[in-house]
């Protein structure tokens, strides 16, 4: 089928509904279900926050592969990988957390799925974001290896910002292998994995002994469906959980998703 070298008025009120179908949808999709630590992301927001951590480490990335034989168009590569990677859980309308996700077991069937999705485009465009789209499935490229880094390390920022997730130690531990993971892409993704886990590591030391943080994480564990514990028990759980080295810590992948009260009697 032959493109056309123009947009035309029809493929282009085509694009400007798709464009609103996979935003709309994007904002309706919720990240992290079933997750006690992690409320109020989607895909949206997650699409809009990898994109921006990609924008701001661009320069270093440009330096870094600067005899990189992809390095003309790794700048954009990137950006239209981070900003379409999770199009397939628009496209399935919602999104499987991270701790029990079986990754790139439907990689084929999401290309698939997409592609569908896409038809009513141009050609030439389907083609464009479902080369990208594959690429961060089958990692085959720099600029999805470095996606790959990108997505992992935006999806933890939640566990970070919202801090209480950086208290149970399994959730703490999850987190810091999710980064090692995708260590070892490049010297600026690697420098935002070590970044990250020195912050989770910093604030739990700083928490366990600051009686103002201790109460806002207090507040926090309290709001935890289920929760029925006094505040000076949480209090207490707290700083025990804090207290504990996670960089030995055994991860129980069993107990990844269990609430701050569940670490009780364990």
């Amino acid at each position: 089928m032959e493109t056309d070298t123009k947009l035309t008025i029809e493929t282009a009120a085509k694009t400007l509904d798709m464009v609103a179908e996979f935003q709309q949808g994007g904002e309706n999709v919720e990240r992290y279900v079933g997750n006690p630590y992690v409320k109020g992301d989607h895909v949206a927001e997650h699409s809009a926050r990898i994109t921006r951590l990609a924008v701001y480490c661009m320069p270093f990335l440009l330096i870094e592969f600067a005899n990189h034989p992809d390095r003309e168009h790794l700048a954009e590569d990137i950006y239209v990988t981070v900003l379409t990677h999770d199009d397939d859980e628009i496209v399935d309308g919602f999104d499987i957390r991270t701790s029990i996700k079986e990754h790139n077991a439907k990689d084929g069937q999401e290309v698939i799925n997409l592609s569908k999705k896409l038809s009513i485009l141009d050609e030439v465009q389907q083609k464009y974001v479902l080369e990208k789209f594959s690429s961060f499935r089958n990692k085959n490229t720099l600029a999805a290896k470095i996606a790959k880094a990108f997505d992992n390390i935006s999806g933890n920022q939640l566990v970070v910002e919202q801090k209480i997730g950086m208290v149970a130690p399994d959730s703490a531990k999850f987190a810091i292998q999710y980064l090692e993971k995708v260590r070892g892409t490049s010297q600026t993704t690697d420098m935002l994995i070590d970044a990250q886990i020195n912050k989770i590591l910093a604030y739990r030391k700083m928490a366990s002994s600051d009686e103002k943080e201790l109460i806002f994480l207090v507040d926090r564990a309290g709001e935890q469906e289920g929760s029925s514990l006094s505040k000076n028990d949480l209090r207490d759980l707290i700083k025990k959980l804090l207290e504990i080295d996670v960089s030995a810590y055994q991860l129980n992948k069993e107990q990844i998703d269990t609430p701050i009260y569940g670490y009780l009697n364990k």
